[in-house]
């Protein structure tokens, strides 16, 4: 079980930083500027 966990934990932290990654390049590709 806790391989298993420690499994699933490695493979969330690419998926999270990948996620974080596509998140900021939808953002800078989007027309118009988001904050204002």
């Amino acid at each position: 079980m806790r391989r298993y966990v420690v499994g699933r934990l490695l493979l969330m932290i690419p998926t999270l930083v990948g996620v974080a990654v596509l998140t900021f390049v939808v953002m800078r590709l989007v027309p118009g500027d988001i904050v204002a």
